[in-house]
C-alpha cells in the first residue's frame, strides 16, 4: 500500500476480502494482482450498479436523484479521488512551503527544522511513514520512489563502520538487479543568514560523500561503490 497508493480506499473498503484471498507468504507480486483484481470488482460492481438505476429510474422517480447521487459519488471515489486529492494535497503543501520560506513579521526566516519536518519528519525513516507522511517529491519527484530514506539519523544507522555525523535527509534508491545502490541522495537544509559550525555547506556535502562510499548499507543488502552516483542538494 506505500508503495502503490492507488490501492488505498480499495484496501480500506474491501480489507475484509482481501485479507481472506491472501497469506503471509504470498509474493508481493500476487497481492497486487489480488489488490487490482479487488479495484476491478468494485469498478465494474459500481457501473453495474449505475446501469440497472438507468434501466428502472421510472419506476423509481421519487427517490432516483438520491440513488443517482450515491453512484456518482462512487465513481468519484473510484474514478477521480486519488488523482483530485493527490493534486489538492500537493497545491496545499507547495502553499504551506511558500509561507514558511517567506520572512517573518520580525524580519527573520523561519527555523530550517520547521522547513525540515515538512519535507521529510525528523528522527524517523521511511519504513516508519506511509506513503503521503512525507514531501520529497517537492525537491524531486523522483525521490519519492526510493528503497530507504533516513531523516536526521546519524550514518552510523545507514551504513557500517561509519562515523555518527547526522546528515539531514539521506535517500537511497536501488536497482532491483544489483546489490549496489544506484543512486544516493544527501539533502541539507541551511537557513539564510544562518552562522553555523560549518561555514562552507558544500565541503561538508562532499565530506559527508567521502564518509560513505565503498560502504555496506544496514538492513539491507546493498552496498555503495564506485558507480553509484552520489548527488547533493542543499536547501
Amino acid at each position: 500500500i506505500k508503495e502503490n497508493p492507488i490501492y488505498r480506499r480499495t484496501f480500506h473498503e474491501r480489507e475484509a476480502e482481501i485479507f481472506k484471498e491472501i497469506t503471509l507468504n504470498d509474493s508481493s507480486e500476487k497481492i497486487l494482482k489480488i489488490l487490482a483484481m479487488n479495484k476491478v470488482e468494485m469498478d465494474i460492481q459500481t457501473n453495474e450498479e449505475y446501469s440497472k438505476l438507468l434501466k428502472t429510474q421510472d419506476k423509481i422517480k421519487e427517490d432516483f436523484k438520491d440513488k443517482i447521487d450515491i453512484i456518482l459519488f462512487k465513481i468519484d471515489n473510484e474514478k477521480k479521488d486519488d488523482l483530485i486529492g493527490y493534486i489538492v494535497s500537493h497545491r496545499k503543501i507547495i502553499e504551506l512551503l511558500e509561507e514558511k520560506i517567506k520572512l517573518t513579521p520580525d524580519n527573520d526566516y523561519e527555523k530550517e527544522e520547521v522547513i525540515h519536518d515538512l519535507i521529510f519528519p525528523r528522527k524517523t525513516t521511511s519504513d516508519q511513514l506511509d506513503f503521503e507522511d512525507h514531501n520529497l517529491w517537492i525537491l524531486d519527484e523522483k525521490l519519492a520512489f526510493h528503497t530507504i530514506a533516513k531523516s536526521d539519523l546519524g550514518y552510523d544507522k545507514t551504513f557500517e563502520n561509519t562515523n555518527k555525523e547526522r546528515p539531514d535527509i539521506i535517500v537511497i534508491c536501488s536497482d532491483e538487479e544489483s546489490n549496489y545502490a544506484s543512486n544516493i541522495s544527501i539533502i541539507e537544509f541551511k537557513r539564510p543568514q544562518e552562522k553555523s559550525k560549518n561555514n562552507e555547506p558544500i565541503d561538508q556535502i562532499k565530506d559527508y560523500i567521502i564518509e560513505i562510499k565503498n560502504k555496506k548499507i544496514k538492513n539491507i543488502n546493498l552496498r555503495t561503490d564506485d558507480k553509484t552516483n552520489l548527488r547533493n542538494k542543499i536547501h
